[in-house]
């Protein structure tokens, strides 16, 4: 519908419908040549799927066509289920506790995948909740791989790990990954509930002040427990402390899926 601003979900971003079928249409400027040349390399069901291109005459502007996300990106999940937006009936229904852990699984395999499993490796570069979509079933989907780069250093894959730590943090709290205070300073959540997880003897309590009140006490303890635990040791300052992007190496994770 030419752009039609009805048709906005983002940014850049419009729903489509070419042949009866639902698409999201990324309309971009520039040069896209590294984004497509990483988007034509990745296959993965945890990662979004590039269906097609267009351009116009000089290759000025550019659309990139992928597959629909029927239930929108994480950040609106978790943050937009507001007293103000559950009124309406577009609004989200809250993010259960065993989606979040399967969601976190779901954006772990899509980076293992990206870090380990192409040719050259590749990093994100760009993982936050609004890069993140969810289909119909809840699945998670990587999406937005402007920033993404080959690896030419094994330190450049830690960045991707340190935001998925933020990013379990976000699922724990439904608090958004950085905040103004009133004073205006902008404080990282992460470095909020680092401080609070410090002491061993007062993460129970710490967990249970941090969890998502959307939640309604409907999760495991334990699992809370992991899954902090995990988000601790994938924001380590030091890049080379925090751990892959695998599955042996993110046993916390595996311990979550199980308690759930």
């Amino acid at each position: 519908m030419n752009l039609d601003e009805h048709c906005r979900i983002g940014s850049s971003i419009y729903k489509g419908n070419i042949y009866g079928k639902d698409l999201a249409v990324k309309q971009t400027k520039g040069d896209i040549k590294e984004e497509l040349n990483i988007l034509q390399r990745v296959n993965h069901v945890n990662l979004v799927s590039l269906l097609g291109t267009s351009c116009e005459t000089g290759g000025s502007q550019w659309f990139l066509v992928y597959d629909y996300a029927e239930n929108g990106s994480l950040d609106k999940g978790l943050h937009h289920n507001s007293a103000a937006s559950s009124s309406s009936s577009s609004a989200l229904p809250c993010l259960s506790w065993s989606q979040r852990i399967h969601i976190a699984l779901d954006v772990a395999s899509g980076l293992h995948c990206m870090h380990d499993h192409t040719q050259p490796n590749i990093v994100h570069w760009d993982v936050r909740s609004k890069n993140i979509l969810l289909d119909s079933k809840f699945k998670a989907k990587l999406a937005n791989f402007s920033m993404a780069r080959t690896v030419a250093d094994p330190t450049m894959a830690k960045v991707d790990v340190f935001a998925f730590g933020i990013l379990m943090f976000e699922l724990l709290s439904g608090k958004k990954a950085l905040k103004t205070k009133d004073n205006g300073v902008n404080v990282m959540l992460c470095k909020e509930i680092r401080e609070g997880l410090r002491l061993e003897e007062e993460r129970v309590d710490t967990i249970m002040k941090l969890m998502d009140l959307k939640l309604d006490n409907r999760y495991s303890i334990d699992g809370a427990l992991s899954l902090a635990a995990l988000a601790w040791i994938c924001t380590q300052e030091k890049a080379l402390a925090r751990p892959k992007m695998d599955r042996s190496r993110l046993s916390p994770l595996g311990t979550c899926s199980v308690i759930l």
